[in-house]
């Protein structure tokens, strides 16, 4: 009987080798680049028009009522861009970009919400107007952060 052994081309790094030199996947689809211009066309105008009338309306005389009605008023036209754009970009989004997405901004909330409460018991034990001045900063810059940090964390999962 001959017998024939089948020799092997396989080499001992070869799956190494190849796992390695696989062409990775794009970061983002062309489809997520589409969804993310869109939302920064319709967001970063909203903003632009936010720092703008604000820095306008800090150089306000405050002095009359409808001058402060006025500065009350303001942020609404920009804050309501800014819901367009972020409710667009979440149903224009697939299921896992939306779950991520709600999942930061709940995130965001929550931590806006305990900012509320602390600026809220801060308020009644030091009786200032000055913690009533910098309480909604400090809501919103805490609540943005937690969405932003939020959001960056669960995109990289």
């Amino acid at each position: 009987m001959l017998d024939i052994k089948k020799r092997s081309v396989h080499t001992p790094g070869m799956e190494r080798k190849l796992d390695t030199h696989t062409p990775r996947e794009p970061k983002f689809s062309d489809g997520d680049r589409r969804r993310n211009r869109a939302y920064n066309k319709r967001f970063i105008p909203a903003m632009a028009i936010y720092v703008v009338l604000l820095v306008a309306a800090l150089q306000m005389d405050l002095d009359s009522l409808a001058t402060k009605l006025l500065f009350v008023a303001v942020p609404i036209v920009p804050a309501a861009l800014t819901v367009v754009a972020v409710v667009r970009k979440m149903n224009a989004c697939d299921e896992y970009q939306r779950l991520a997405g709600y999942r930061a901004m709940s995130i965001g909330f929550g931590a806006a919400m305990v900012t509320a409460v602390i600026m809220g018991f801060v308020g009644i034990a030091f009786e200032g107007d000055e913690v009533a001045r910098v309480g909604g900063w400090a809501v919103f810059i805490v609540g943005m952060l937690g969405w932003g940090v939020a959001g960056s964390a669960t995109s990289r999962q």
